[in-house]
């Protein structure tokens, strides 16, 4: 790094590509889980519910409470993972970390315009804050 402002860009850059790599995989995750233990639960509802015998007798779960039970929790997963926006969030920090390296890649240029990657640095944080809100972003 050349110059002062040069370093704090890059320092700035940084810490915000660190923030959204993090995002990313976080929501990832929970996106992920979230619907891959719906549908699990979902499948195996659906698998016992024609089988009476199934119980969970060391829990004192009778089939119908068992297949409530996990009736219940694919809704209640499905209703977090949607109303939660998780892959919405998931995809605005992926999408943010890339541009982020990227305007890291612009800075390490020889004559690099820092008036342009900053411009372009707070258009991303923007579009990262509609992104993330969704409809409400728009506003």
């Amino acid at each position: 790094m050349d110059t002062e402002p040069k370093k704090i860009l890059w320092a700035r850059i940084s810490e915000a590509y660190s923030e959204h790599y993090v995002g990313q995989k976080a929501w990832s995750a929970a996106y992920h889980i979230t619907f891959g233990l719906a549908t699990v639960a979902g499948v195996v509802a659906t698998a016992i519910n024609g089988h009476p015998s199934v119980q969970l007798k060391f829990l004192d779960i009778g089939h119908s409470g068992l297949v409530g039970a996990l009736t219940g929790l694919t809704t209640l997963l499905t209703a977090i993972g949607g109303f939660g926006g998780f892959e919405r969030k998931w995809r605005a920090n992926r999408i943010t970390a890339t541009r982020l390296w990227l305007l890291r890649q612009d800075l390490e240029t020889p004559d690099p315009n820092l008036k342009e990657i900053k411009a372009n640095l707070q258009t991303y944080m923007n579009e990262h804050d509609a992104s993330v809100l969704g409809e409400q972003g728009k506003k």
